[in-house]
């Protein structure tokens, strides 16, 4: 961090132009204790995913105990379309001990689906999905995963290019998000279905959902625009429209 205590922007200007995972990291981190603060990390601009970045950070090996503190996840720009995505968090250890995320901001994921030991804390990050290169891809869940995580405060930021129900509202969603929706008209093919504790979903302007002219019934034959299956749920400046 500068002395001064100014913003630090530690970005790279190397384009790997690969799909293989091992040449697209920015930062690999395999050691324990490791701590990163007080910087603004902009990632490998690699050319074959149109300019984006793949991995800002991936843990490895060893890397337990790992913090990352004010700090944000710079966004890329798509050349195709101008929209943006930073690049993601990838846990590949399988030991997270006690590893907390403290007010960091980001556009892409976090992937912790290989961590079976440890807690990863999320506390003040929030990962923002506004006019998102990943936006609107059926089957390609977005937020947070992995089951040893604990979201003592998580916020997604999604606009209506967002699938709610496949990129958002899905199985993995943890408990104690919250989901904020900015201005717009929110239509979803089959209802919201949240299973997940301490929800809430805060609309942000003028929002609305409401079914789309594919709406149709769920594997169980249910044809609730949302259905509230936890405890704790508070909806906030959400209007529905009825199925």
């Amino acid at each position: 961090r500068a002395a001064d205590g100014a913003d630090v922007t530690i970005t790279s200007t190397y384009d790997p132009n690969s799909g293989n995972w091992c040449a697209q990291n920015f930062l690999t981190i395999s050691g324990a204790g490791i701590t990163i603060e007080g910087v603004n990390l902009k990632g490998n601009p690699n050319g074959y995913y149109g300019g984006l970045c793949n991995k800002v950070i991936e843990l490895v090996d060893n890397a337990k105990n790992f913090t990352l503190k004010d700090v944000e996840l710079l966004p890329l720009i798509y050349e195709e379309d101008k929209t943006v995505c930073s690049g993601s968090i990838y846990f590949s250890n399988s030991d997270a001990d006690n590893t907390t995320l403290k007010n960091v901001t980001m556009y892409s994921w976090i992937s912790a689906r290989n961590v079976n030991d440890g807690i990863i804390t999320m506390d003040g990050v929030t990962l923002d999905y506004t006019n998102n290169t990943y936006a609107g891809y059926e089957g390609y869940g977005l937020g947070v995963s992995g089951d040893q995580v604990v979201a003592d405060d998580l916020t997604y930021r999604v606009d209506n290019d967002i699938l709610l129900v496949d990129q958002i509202f899905d199985d993995e969603l943890k408990d104690g998000i919250t989901v904020v929706l900015e201005s717009g008209e929110y239509q979803v093919d089959e209802g919201i279905y949240i299973y997940a504790d301490d929800i809430t979903i805060e609309g942000e302007g003028a929002v609305t959902i409401r079914p789309s002219n594919d709406f149709h019934t769920n594997a169980e034959g249910q044809t609730n625009l949302m259905k509230l299956l936890a405890d704790g749920i508070t909806l906030k400046n959400l209007p529905l429209d009825k199925p």
